[in-house]
């Protein structure tokens, strides 16, 4: 009887343990460093973060915005840490993401999630994405896909990947976990991303002579250097009759260094 019950004791412990180890090594981590002004990200993994979250990390951080199939979604918080604007609700897996950091020193957030991302549901159009493998020949990956053209942000300036363009003038050969890419595609396509994968930690193979060539030969889609403004205060603005009242617009564009301009459009002030 003692015996049966030590086995039995024994066997639950073993199981125990075997099923606490096996869910640890289902939790992956990912510390992502984040530099003054924009950085582009992307999740190889669902993480168990909200963007609040994420947010509440650092108070250096005061936006994170997502291009999706409906537009951007954006959460942000003004220097007090209070949300303004909140329409993305959630961080996921396979998507890339624009964050801005204030601070002039580098910040580090951490993400932990379990499940890698190991396939892209892409649409037609441009996808801004996130891959859970480090894919270093970018060239056999979009060989067999409609993939047309990748871009990548680096030290401020984009460097690309266009499937019509001679390779040599291709800046961009690897793409890392963690990092985020514009990619345009073709026509709607599930994507793998488990194949032609090589050891972590590379990095892009940056020809910073071939830049501007490799921009002027792109005739794959639209560079995704022309993206929309969005407004960023509040949308509307109630001003009694006969008084005098100031009211702020502000706007954030995605394109660093385009220059923004407001207007009145309709009504009698329209020519404001």
């Amino acid at each position: 009887m003692l015996r049966t019950t030590l086995k039995r004791v024994v066997h639950s412990f073993i199981t125990s343990v075997i099923v606490v180890m096996s869910a640890y090594a289902a939790q992956h981590s990912l510390q992502l460093p984040m530099e003054k002004g924009w950085n582009l990200i992307g999740l190889p993994f669902t993480p168990t973060l909200s963007p609040s979250q994420l947010v509440s990390q650092s108070n250096e951080i005061t936006a994170i915005w997502s291009y999706q199939a409906d537009g951007w979604k954006v959460y942000m918080v003004n220097a007090e840490g209070v949300e303004t604007l909140a329409t993305l609700e959630s961080l996921e897996g396979g998507n890339g993401y624009w964050v801005y950091q204030s601070s002039m020193a580098p910040v580090t957030v951490t993400l932990e999630g379990s499940t890698p991302t190991t396939e892209l549901n892409l649409r037609a159009g441009w996808n801004l994405i996130g891959i859970g493998n480090y894919v270093e020949n970018i060239g056999q990956w979009v060989s067999s896909s409609n993939v047309g053209s990748i871009w990548g942000w680096s030290d401020g300036r984009w460097i690309s990947y266009v499937s019509e363009v001679p390779e040599f003038l291709n800046n961009l050969q690897v793409l890392d976990s963690g990092k985020g890419y514009y990619l345009y595609q073709e026509q709607n396509e599930t994507k793998p991303i488990t194949s032609y994968t090589g050891e972590n930690g590379s990095t892009e193979n940056e020809n910073t002579d071939t830049n501007q060539q490799t921009e002027d030969a792109t005739d794959t889609g639209t560079a995704p250097q022309n993206q929309a403004p969005a407004i960023t205060s509040a949308a509307t603005a109630a001003i009694e009759e006969n008084n005098t009242t100031v009211f702020t617009v502000t706007a954030y564009d995605p394109n660093s260094g385009d220059s923004k301009q407001f207007s009145v459009s309709g009504g009698a002030d329209q020519s404001l």
